[in-house]
């Protein structure tokens, strides 16, 4: 009798242990929602790109689960239908995929973060990484700080009212409006095409920041003036004048130019001749 219970009792914890592996080999929907990389139940989907139902043997494979396959496989958890994934996590048909890392660009100094993906960025800066960041890459860059709900300080301009901004006194229009381009193509890439953030009749306008307003008025940057040299030319170019001379004389002088004494005794003749026989513009 006893060797039967001894028997039982080691049969039930044999059970319980290949249970217990089991589970453990798949995500439990806590681990779900954060992601897994490793091997997770398939839920009647097909797997995401990077993983693949595991080999059985015998040309079989276990469709019930996913395993990863790929070196390029990413953290996914199952997602069920009108579901939206959490941030950080793209959302497909079947699968949250933890998005890839953004890219965010290198700096001249500190990056900045924005309150909200809609913000622009301060003046100087561009928009980058997922669409929170700041960054400058100016030599001598503005200081920018967040504005925080408090007033600016005197050597401050408010930008939006999400930003603070000093040392600004060295830029030029084209400074400005170069880099606002920047952050303007930036979030119009990351928002969809809405910038709403910048406002404006056209995109000279729109391009306007607080500190050019403050700076250099409510003007947009113009293109650079002329050549001088061109200028120049156009001004000192001869005033058109009345010639008064008979065509006898005027003939006289192209002939004398083109074929010495004799050109200029034909080409006064010639002259004459086409031009009313040597008498004065009327005018003179």
């Amino acid at each position: 009798m006893n060797d039967r219970l001894t028997a039982a009792a080691l049969t039930l914890a044999h059970i319980a242990l290949i249970g217990g592996l089991a589970a453990s080999t798949l995500a439990t929907p806590a681990q779900a929602q954060e992601g897994v990389l490793g091997r997770v139940a398939a839920e009647g989907a097909t797997c995401p790109a990077g993983w693949s139902n595991p080999k059985l043997g015998g040309g079989r494979s276990d469709s019930t689960v996913c395993v990863v396959s790929s070196s390029n496989a990413r953290a996914v958890y199952r997602r069920q239908a009108g579901e939206t994934c959490k941030p950080g996590y793209n959302t497909g048909s079947f699968w949250c995929e933890k998005a890839p890392a953004a890219y965010v660009h290198k700096g001249s100094t500190d990056s900045l973060e924005k309150p909200n993906k809609t913000d622009r960025c301060p003046t100087g800066w561009f928009t980058t990484g997922n669409g929170m960041t700041c960054v400058t890459q100016m030599k001598e860059p503005t200081s920018s700080r967040l504005k925080a709900g408090k007033a600016c300080r005197a050597n401050e301009v408010d930008e939006w009212g999400v930003w603070c901004t000093s040392n600004y006194e060295t830029l030029t229009p084209e400074n400005i409006s170069s880099w606002a381009m920047r952050d303007y193509n930036a979030m119009y890439a990351f928002n969809r095409g809405v910038v709403a953030a910048f406002a404006g009749n056209d995109l000279d306008e729109q391009l306007l920041t607080p500190v050019h307003r403050k700076l250099f008025g409510n003007a947009p940057a113009k293109a650079a003036p002329a050549a001088q040299s061109a200028t120049s030319a156009t001004n000192t170019a001869p005033t058109p004048s009345k010639v008064c001379e008979t065509a006898a004389q005027q003939g006289a002088a192209l002939g004398g130019a083109l074929g010495g004494s004799r050109g200029q005794a034909l080409g006064g003749l010639a002259g004459a001749a086409l031009g009313g026989f040597g008498k004065k513009k009327t005018g003179c």
